[in-house]
């Protein structure tokens, strides 16, 4: 997540968009994955803390409160991946997340991706309900690529 300058010390990098596309498609494979698997492990007691987590992203979002819905976003996004019961899933996603994490507060710098960005966690959490597992993970893909297409204004390059 870090890389040492010479002469200058240590600086977060700045994905350029190919590199962008590549973590945000390894993103969506991986996540897709945990979804999948989430959704089917995840106990009947567990959907409640993600539907108020998704009531606590839509409240961020209406206020512009970017540390308020990331917050929530990664618990929920963590709540529902860690139901799959993989470690080794877990460390992966994990260490994906780390190349695009400064990236997330640049997400806010696009009021319209505001009124669009709680959609699909709306969507995964009616499929939680009815166990559709294929229909969490086509959710998390989808909140993938359209936060995607907004954080990805913001590497370098072409």
């Amino acid at each position: 997540a870090l890389v040492n300058v010479p002469h200058v010390g240590v600086t977060v990098p700045l994905l350029s968009r190919a590199e962008f596309d590549d973590v945000l498609a390894m993103r969506m494979l991986l996540e897709g994955e945990a979804a999948e698997r989430g959704c089917l492990g995840l106990p009947a007691h567990g959907l409640a803390p993600l539907r108020r987590l998704g009531r606590q992203m839509a409240k961020a979002l209406s206020a512009a409160d970017a540390k308020g819905y990331l917050d929530a976003n990664e618990a929920f996004h963590l709540g529902l991946y860690r139901a799959a019961g993989s470690p080794t899933l877990l460390a992966l996603i994990d260490s994906v997340w780390l190349k695009v994490g400064p990236l997330s507060n640049r997400l806010f710098d696009h009021p319209d991706a505001l009124a669009v960005l709680n959609d699909a966690h709306d969507d995964m959490l009616d499929a939680l309900e009815r166990r559709d597992s294929a229909a969490v993970r086509r959710g998390v893909e989808r909140d993938l690529f359209v936060a995607g297409q907004y954080l990805r204004q913001a590497c370098r390059g072409a």
